[in-house]
């Protein structure tokens, strides 16, 4: 297997890193189209106000509904990384609703679930602070490229 198995579909590339565990993931730029059984997966704040960025994005492209802060919102995800008052949360908040978001997605091993780089745009994580939040994320769950290679260093390192 590894990085080498690939299948894409409108724009998307999936495919699979082993060792010690599967992780999916894409990659490419911004994200406007999904096949139907994908649902996109956005960092938003707890009010729901998605004005920027992927939050933007999902109200334009996916359905997403302004005033919905977590969860599923049209054909999106919202996944809490800013508060209320749109502060960034606490790593370890925002670890707690990664674990809710996971159990949701292996609820509905149907869907495929596209995870955008949340936490390290206007929140301002690093990938790597995020990226090891989705180490136990199943293989409905596609990562982006740059948290599938953090994961990738810390199983190696």
């Amino acid at each position: 297997m590894g990085l080498s198995e690939r299948g894409a579909v409108l724009g998307l590339s999936t495919g699979s890193v082993d060792n010690p565990g599967l992780w999916s993931y894409w990659e490419g730029g911004p994200l406007r189209a999904l096949p139907r059984d994908c649902v996109f997966v956005f960092g938003s704040n707890l009010s729901g106000r998605h004005g920027r960025g992927a939050a933007q994005s999902a109200v334009l492209h996916f359905g997403a509904v302004y005033g919905v802060g977590e969860g599923m919102t049209g054909r999106a995800y919202a996944l809490p990384t800013k508060d209320e008052r749109i502060k960034t949360l606490p790593l370890s908040r925002i670890a707690g609703h990664v674990g809710g978001f996971l159990r949701f997605a292996a609820s509905r091993p149907c869907v495929r679930f596209v995870v955008t780089e949340v936490g390290t745009g206007l929140a301002g994580y690093s990938p790597e602070a995020i990226a090891l939040m989705f180490a136990g994320a199943g293989s409905n769950v596609l990562l982006p490229r740059l948290f599938v290679d953090v994961l990738t260093d810390s199983a190696y390192g």
